[in-house]
């Protein structure tokens, strides 16, 4: 399918971010999700990029930090791309800084299966609007040393076998 439809909209308002899903499934679909994203054409992901409701796209930066815990809990990189579409599908619409503090999540994700968050972001800049690559590339420019999770005053816990990350 190369078309995102209404009724998923409808789903992904559904979900709740206040708690983190227990359901495999949820993660798949929001995959899924992404794919879904990635196969639309240029003019098709700006349409659907100015159609998503704010109150939708804060729930995408959420979406973003679920799949970055996810990644971990799997060791599949396929969840830390999908992260990233979340905020391009987002664009960068809200405030900065929050995609900042998810981006640090997907950072710290990515290093722990070992990989480079750059690879993932330059995998996908295809997908991505200008002004989403440009937020990008400025996230990529920073002192690496800001990118920690320990400056965002956040840490990595495992609860229940699954990693998930918390205020200090």
């Amino acid at each position: 399918m190369n078309q995102i439809n209404y009724d998923e909209f409808k789903k992904l308002d559904q979900i709740n971010t206040k708690l983190r899903p227990k359901s495999e499934t949820i993660y798949e679909e929001l995959t899924d999700f992404t794919k879904r994203y990635r196969n639309l054409n240029t003019q098709n992901k700006e349409f659907f990029r100015t159609s998503i409701p704010q109150n939708l796209k804060r729930k995408f930066l959420a979406f973003s930090g679920f799949l970055a815990e996810y990644a971990i809990y799997k060791k599949d990189d396929k969840y830390i791309s999908a992260a990233l579409l979340f905020h391009s599908m987002e664009d960068f619409s809200s405030d900065y800084r929050e995609n900042i503090r998810f981006l640090i999540l997907i950072n710290h994700s990515s290093n722990i299966l070992g990989q480079d968050l750059e690879k993932y972001i330059t995998n996908e800049i295809d997908n991505y609007s200008p002004r989403a690559k440009r937020y990008f590339e400025q996230f990529l420019e920073r002192e690496k040393s800001l990118n920690s999770i320990e400056k965002f005053d956040i840490q990595l816990k495992e609860i229940e076998n699954f990693p998930i990350y918390t205020k200090l």
